[in-house]
C-alpha cells in the first residue's frame, strides 16, 4: 500500500517541491497517513476526500479541498484497484 500511495502523491507533487530539488521523503507523513486511511478509500471521491483531509490539515484548505484533490483521488483508487 504505501509504495502505492507513495508513487501517486510524488507524481502529485502538490506545490512541486520534489521537482525543485526537495527530499524523496518530503511528503513521508502525509503518505504514512493516506496510507492509515486506506480502509476509507472505497471510490475516486472518498479517496480526493481522504488526500483532501491529510493536506488540508498538514498545510491550508486553499488548493486541497475534494475537488482539488479529484484528479489524484482518482489515480490513487485507480492505482489500488490495480494491485
Amino acid at each position: 500500500m504505501e509504495r502505492i500511495v507513495r508513487k501517486v502523491i510524488h507524481e502529485w507533487d502538490p506545490y512541486h517541491l520534489l521537482a525543485h530539488g526537495a527530499p524523496e521523503d518530503e511528503w513521508d507523513s502525509e503518505i504514512l497517513e493516506i496510507v492509515g486511511r486506506i480502509n476509507q478509500v472505497a471510490s475516486p471521491t472518498s479517496a480526493a476526500a481522504v488526500i483532501s483531509d491529510v493536506f488540508t490539515k498538514a498545510f491550508q484548505p486553499d488548493g486541497f479541498t475534494p475537488q482539488d484533490c479529484g484528479h489524484v483521488g482518482k489515480n490513487l483508487f485507480d492505482a489500488l484497484s490495480k494491485k
